[in-house]
């Protein structure tokens, strides 16, 4: 009977598959242990970094617009003043 047994266990085996961790020493595990805590800290920072860079991305196009404005309005009494000045100058002229 037992012959028969050990025939089974072994024929048992090799129809499922086996997995991998059966034959791990306890020095493999914490090496694999410690590579996934460093991969989900780096996949934290990474999540955080995408946060930002996106928050950063929608905030640019505002700020965009505001120094467009600033801008066409330092123009505009750029326009203003070199209206006035070239009156003035004509004026001169005139005199």
């Amino acid at each position: 009977m037992k012959p028969f047994l050990k025939f089974y266990f072994l024929f048992v085996l090799t129809l499922n598959s086996v997995s991998a961790d059966v034959f791990y020493y306890p020095w493999e595990y914490n090496k694999v242990y410690n590579e996934k805590i460093t991969l989900e800290i780096e996949l934290d920072s990474l999540r955080t970094r995408y946060r930002n860079e996106t928050e950063n991305s929608k905030k640019e196009p505002l700020e965009f617009d505001s120094k467009i404005r600033s801008l066409e309005e330092l123009l505009s009494r750029e326009k203003e003043f070199r209206a006035k000045d070239n009156d003035l100058n004509i004026e001169k002229l005139k005199f």
